[in-house]
């Protein structure tokens, strides 16, 4: 039954579909390639929250941060986002969509309850395990100088290797005074993937968990 549910529930081409949605060639060696030639590395900034420090230590490091972007002659983007903020209205449209596209298949009864005890697991798990986050993410991106597709290939290592530089720059700097780490390549990919696919971002466990994964881990538990 649990194959059974799987198949219903997915084409298995998540992956090449988000790619092509933010014209990505490939994710590989914690950095981004994108089909234009250009390579992104992603920081997860974590600041500090407000109840840990005083109101001048905050006032203190809110400046260092600013004078640190100013003073940067690197691209740099900053990406913000709240997670888990609507986790069981998603889960009652998955739940109504998917019920209506399962009672089209011969003999959908017995599907159709499993799916639905699948949707009051996640409503459970998602209450134990994916409050509200908010979330901060610099990206460091590498743009080829001008020049041929063919000549910007060649050169890709270099790129690569520029974009392993600079990150390594910045995140030393951010490291003296506030939480940050590289994304690997499978962290970068399942935060892309989340921002397409239902997912619920499991505080815990930090990751972003859609339905193939939510449904394996109910599986398994």
């Amino acid at each position: 039954m649990l194959k059974k549910l799987k198949l219903s529930l997915f084409s298995g081409k998540e992956k090449d579909e988000v790619n092509e949605r933010l014209g990505i060639s490939r994710v590989d060696d914690d950095l981004i390639f994108f089909k234009d030639g250009s390579i992104s590395a992603v920081i997860r900034l974590k600041p500090s929250r407000a109840s840990e420090k005083s109101s001048s230590d905050m006032s203190r490091e809110i400046m260092r941060f600013r004078k640190f972007l100013e003073d940067s002659d690197m691209p740099l983007q900053i990406v913000a986002r709240t997670v888990n903020t609507q986790v069981a209205e998603q889960i009652m449209i998955f739940r109504a969509n998917t019920n209506h596209e399962i009672m089209q298949l011969e003999n959908p009864d017995s599907l159709s309850r499993n799916f639905n005890e699948f949707c009051d697991w996640i409503e459970d798990y998602s209450r134990k395990n994916c409050a509200p986050e908010r979330q901060f993410y610099m990206i460091i991106k590498t743009v080829p100088n001008e020049g041929s597709a063919g000549r910007a290939k060649k050169r890709e290592k270099d790129y690569a290797a520029l974009t392993h530089k600079k990150s390594g720059i910045i995140l030393a700097e951010l490291a003296r005074w506030m939480h940050a780490r590289r994304l690997t390549t499978s962290e970068i990919f399942n935060m892309l993937h989340s921002y397409y696919y239902l997912s619920v971002y499991d505080n815990k466990a930090g990751e972003f968990l859609d339905m193939r994964r939510l449904l394996e881990i109910r599986g398994g538990s």
